[in-house]
């Protein structure tokens, strides 16, 4: 069912090859891939989800491509203790429209967090906090947010956007 937000990831694209002397965190990742098909969702995993939405941005253009150049050094760190279930269920859809987005991302970050989903989001723009955040209200959830900006502004404009 969730399968239809999202689109598989390329992993030559990415930059990730699996290399049999050192164990890195891809080898443990259950990918939704060109190769692979959708994960199945387990309680208690880690799921990471790209976003390459960039439309809510002023002056970022260019930023759609972060997800997979994350990736690319993400699957490449060591591997964790065993018993992590990580999931990557590839490259969130964009909606028609930006509002369409925010809908869907809302309801695709509800959906993960009812199952006992832990989420790590890579790329997309700072107007889409809102919309992940409506669905951590959705299921009752406390958000914790790790932003890398160089600055942190909530409110005083009455459009959301990147800024």
């Amino acid at each position: 069912m969730l399968d239809v937000f999202f689109d598989p990831i390329d992993l030559t694209k990415i930059g990730y090859h699996k290399d049999p002397f050192l164990p890195c965190l891809g080898e443990c990742i259950k990918c939704y891939s060109s190769e692979d098909d959708f994960p199945e969702i387990v309680p208690n995993s880690l799921a990471i989800i790209g976003i390459d939405e960039e439309r809510g941005s002023h002056d970022n253009k260019g930023c759609e491509k972060a997800a997979d150049k994350i990736r690319h050094y993400l699957y490449a760190l060591a591997q964790p203790m065993s018993g992590i279930n990580v999931l990557d269920l590839g490259n969130f859809k964009c909606g028609n429209t930006l509002e369409d987005t925010y809908i869907a991302l809302t309801e695709v970050v509800s959906l993960l967090l009812e199952q006992n989903v832990t989420l790590l989001l890579l790329g997309g723009t700072q107007d889409l906090t809102f919309p992940i955040y409506k669905g951590y209200e959705t299921v009752g959830r406390v958000m914790n947010i790790c932003a890398i900006d160089s600055r942190f502004d909530i409110g005083g404009e009455a459009e959301i956007n990147s800024h």
